[in-house]
């Protein structure tokens, strides 16, 4: 049996209050996308989860629906730091679930950040740094 093997970091927008477990979406469609600094080695996915995608969020899954078909943009890392500008249009889901979400901001319940490998046969070390995370204006 193949394992899930990655590594991963991010932030929920809107969580509620401890003890609770809820989570809630913000609106960010006033902005263009998000910035930040990257640097490591490999790819990374970085991934805005939404309703359409994440069960905490209110996605239900099903055959014909299912979730954690997250908007993603998968970008390359080198030894240097790189500034990425990212806008809602660079993210597009995986394709195997809500293929027709169109991420525009609204809606949105964080930011992740994961380097996965294509098969466990192929990990390697990685190395990943975010920095300076921002909304572009």
């Amino acid at each position: 049996m193949n394992k899930n093997i990655f590594a991963g970091f991010g932030l929920d927008f809107n969580p509620a209050p401890a003890p609770s477990t809820a989570k809630y979406t913000v609106n960010a469609s006033a902005f263009k996308g998000i910035s930040f600094f990257a640097k490591g080695s490999g790819t990374i996915s970085v991934e805005i989860p939404t309703p359409k995608s994440d069960p905490a969020l209110g996605c239900v899954n099903s055959t014909a629906t299912p979730c954690y078909d997250v908007s993603t943009k998968v970008i390359t890392l080198t030894s240097a730091w790189t500034q990425f500008n990212l806008t809602w249009a660079n993210f597009a889901p995986n394709g195997f679930g809500h293929t027709n979400e169109i991420l525009d901001g609204n809606g949105i319940g964080g930011i992740k950040f994961e380097s996965k490998p294509t098969a466990p046969a192929a990990f390697v070390p990685y190395d990943m740094w975010i920095d300076d995370l921002k909304f572009i204006p």
